[in-house]
């Protein structure tokens, strides 16, 4: 019988891959025994998944994929036109038997899954237009979770092997913490371009304070090199009451401090999705994020859902309180 490969195309960052680690587990579990690649678009995702024992290889494409100003101009054209036809090769040489598309498929993903070479193109559509040629494109479920959307999408191919719907990470550790008092980790931040997602800088700070005047414990600050002025900001206002981490760790010692945290606090993030993975007991915060869709799965994990309380303001986030999120720490130190 001849080898099956499985090319993965995920341009996605952190939290959009973790809610994957489920379906990446059920190819790995099948019967089919596929050679399984997954094409990435960002380091910080291939340096995820590296350990994870789920993947026979990952390779990096266009590592600012994401970044709208890398193509501007006509020297952007170029770059975007090359960086594509670059995608296709590598797609090509490979040798798909399929391709699955995780994004939803317009014209540039529906372009590259004809050319892909591949014998079968999965994905979910995007834009509604006659699909002639790619007959394996599904409709999106807006009200599923994502991570049951990744599993349904690949069901064909596994024959929707049994596997936990819970992700779940193991992650070596590569730093040595001291033991001492409790920590609690917090991530004020997220994807700039999804800050209307941030519960206001200025909440964190008067969250921390009241926590550290009740509770002796460190208060780890974590986040991305795109949210250092968070964290200054934040260390800036409590001088001595927290340690900033913000911009300075890899994903995965970021992983390992989230990993030794008692309790973990962010809004719908990427490390949200982490600290989920690593069954750390952790306070999600959402504002306009659908939470049905995007949720953490973890038993830990206790959410606060700003559309469901009853102030009214612009963003949901907003509606949602020191006060509220202090108790609710309280009822997790307790």
């Amino acid at each position: 019988m001849a080898e099956k490969k499985l090319v993965l195309y995920n341009p996605y960052g952190i939290g959009n891959t973790i809610l994957m680690l489920p379906m990446l587990q059920s190819l790995k579990n099948s019967s089919f025994n596929y050679k399984i690649f997954m094409v990435v678009t960002q380091n910080v995702v291939k340096d995820l998944l590296s350990d994870q024992n789920l993947l026979d290889e990952i390779y990096l494409y266009e590592s600012k994929a994401n970044n709208k100003n890398s193509y501007q101009g006509l020297l952007g054209i170029i770059h975007y036109v090359t960086n594509n036809i670059k995608l296709i090769l590598l797609t090509r040489k490979l040798n798909a038997t399929y391709l699955v598309i995780l994004a939803k498929v317009g014209y540039k993903e529906y372009l590259y899954g004809i050319l892909s070479g591949a014998k079968t193109v999965l994905g979910y559509k995007k834009v509604a237009f006659i699909n002639k040629m790619l007959k394996e494109l599904k409709e999106f479920d807006e009200i599923a979770h994502e991570t049951d959307a990744w599993l349904d999408l690949v069901g064909q191919l596994t024959e929707n092997t049994t596997t936990s719907k819970t992700p779940n990470l193991q992650i070596k550790k590569n730093l040595k913490l001291l033991k001492g008092n409790k920590r609690i980790g917090i991530h004020p931040g997220c994807s700039e371009a999804l800050k209307f997602k941030r519960w206001p800088v200025e909440s964190y700070i008067d969250l921390i304070r009241m926590v550290k005047k009740n509770y002796d414990v460190d208060v780890l600050i974590l986040g991305g090199k795109g949210e250092l002025f968070l964290g200054q900001k934040i260390e800036k206002s409590l001088a001595g009451l927290v340690d900033n981490y913000v911009g300075v760790l890899d994903i995965k010692s970021t992983a390992n401090l989230i990993q030794d945290c008692d309790l973990f606090i962010s809004n719908d993030s990427g490390l949200m999705h982490l600290a989920s993975a690593l069954n750390v007991r952790q306070i999600a915060l959402f504002g306009t994020s659908n939470t049905e869709k995007f949720r953490p799965r973890s038993p830990n994990a206790i959410v606060i859902d700003g559309k469901k309380l009853d102030k009214v303001s612009l963003n949901p986030i907003d509606n949602i309180s020191v006060s509220l999120v202090y108790e609710t720490v309280a009822q997790c130190l307790a």
